[in-house]
C-alpha cells in the first residue's frame, strides 16, 4: 500500500530516468526496459478497453488512451477501484489519483473521464505539433485537427 503522495514520487522518478531529489534509484536502461511497449494493443477483456502494456505497466494510447487524450508516451498502473497512477514524459508530469471507495461502476466515471480529459489538456504537451502515427500522409489533416479538439477544447 501506498500513499498519492509515495505514488506521485514513484512515477517522477521513472520520469527522471531512475532519480528522485538527486539519488539514484534504478538505472536508466532499467526505466527504459519498464517502459518499453511488450506487445501490440489488444482489447483486455479485464479492462474492457484496447489496451497496450509493458513488462508490468499499462500504456498510454492516441486518440484517448486510459491516461487522457494523446497520451502515448504516458505509462502507469490502475489499482483496484478507481486508482490511477501515471507519469507522462510528453507532458512532464506524474499523476496519482486515489479515489477507492466508489463502486467499479457508477455515476462517478463520467467526472472522472473528465479530469482525465482535463489534466490531458491543461498539461501541455513539449511537441502539440508532432502528429502521431504520421505514416500515412493523407491522415494528418485530421489527426491534427482531432488533436486540436482533444487536448485544446
Amino acid at each position: 500500500m501506498a500513499t498519492a503522495d509515495e505514488m506521485s514520487q514513484f512515477f517522477q522518478m521513472m520520469l527522471n530516468g531512475g532519480e528522485l531529489n538527486g539519488v539514484r534509484i534504478f538505472d536508466p536502461a532499467t526505466i527504459r526496459r519498464a517502459t518499453a511497449a511488450s506487445d501490440r494493443m489488444w482489447f483486455d477483456a479485464t479492462m474492457v478497453v484496447p489496451m497496450q502494456y509493458s513488462a508490468g505497466l499499462m500504456l498510454g494510447a492516441s486518440p484517448v488512451g486510459l491516461w487522457g487524450p494523446y497520451t502515448e508516451s504516458a505509462y502507469g498502473h490502475v489499482g483496484f477501484i478507481n486508482i490511477f497512477c501515471w507519469a507522462d514524459p510528453a507532458r512532464n508530469i506524474s499523476v496519482s489519483l486515489q479515489i477507492t471507495g466508489k463502486a467499479l461502476v457508477g455515476p462517478h466515471l463520467l467526472p472522472l473521464a473528465r479530469l482525465l480529459f482535463t489534466i490531458g489538456r491543461r498539461c501541455r504537451m513539449e511537441s502539440d505539433d508532432n502528429p502521431v502515427d504520421s505514416h500515412l500522409s493523407g491522415i494528418l489533416p485530421l489527426q491534427k485537427m482531432l488533436r486540436r479538439f482533444l487536448i485544446n477544447s
